[in-house]
């Protein structure tokens, strides 16, 4: 094991004993009840978790053709010779966010995640971008997947407006595609256009977008089906 994956297991071990010890500071057994609540359901809940999500890909995977489960079986083969370390750190932190994850949604999401990289595997050359990728995945909220997703289903620039979702106050909205934005996925343009009504001619600005080639990049890998 390296010390860089030394000092992961170090800070959650280190993280929990901190939980355990402070919450057994709380007096009348009031605290040893609440630990033992607190491990042993986050503990179950974690296990089956990771139980569901690989019963789920199997089952999955069974009705995908021959030659694509061969040649995810032949690039496994070519990991165990070449790139282990770097597919072995991406499938630990992969099911840490699997252990996290409670909502169907971002299951799938993390689901194709790994369907996609069993054909194309992580490499020494890529690993950095599929950190990326899964960190993004694990950062995201289902809303700025799902926004996501409706800007790169449009060919071309769409206007901030048009994206505003029923039900969903808008400033949620503009605030979500500010994080697609900060994360690369999506690129905004300032343009302004002229009005012509009884009060005569009056300029007003709109904000459009489009997906970047990165934000294309994380939907073909993560979301599309």
């Amino acid at each position: 094991m390296s010390a860089k994956e030394e000092s992961k297991v170090s800070a959650k071990d280190k993280f929990d004993l901190a939980v355990q010890a402070g919450l057994q500071l709380i007096p009348g057994g009031i605290g040893g009840a609440i630990s033992n609540i607190y491990f042993g359901l986050k503990q179950e809940k974690r296990f089956k978790r990771i139980e569901r999500f690989y019963s789920e890909l199997a089952e999955e995977l069974k009705t995908i053709h021959d030659k694509d489960l061969k040649e995810m079986r032949d690039n496994i083969d070519l990991l165990n010779n070449y790139d282990k370390e770097a597919f072995a750190f991406i499938i630990e932190d992969f099911n840490d966010n699997i252990e996290r994850e409670f909502t169907s949604q971002k299951v799938n999401i993390f689901k194709r995640y790994l369907k996609s990289t069993l054909k194309d595997p992580v490499t020494g050359e890529n690993f950095d971008k599929r950190k990326f990728l899964l960190d993004a995945i694990s950062a995201m909220s289902i809303i700025e997947c799902e926004i996501l997703g409706y800007i790169y289903n449009h060919n071309d620039f769409i206007g901030v407006q048009s994206v505003i979702k029923k039900g969903i106050d808008k400033y949620e909205i503009l605030g979500a595609i500010n994080r697609l934005k900060s994360l690369g996925f999506i690129i905004t343009y300032q343009c302004f256009y002229v009005t012509d009504d009884l009060k005569g001619a009056e300029t007003d600005f709109q904000e459009n977008i489009e997906i970047s080639s990165l934000g294309r990049e994380f939907c073909e890998f993560c979301l599309a089906t």
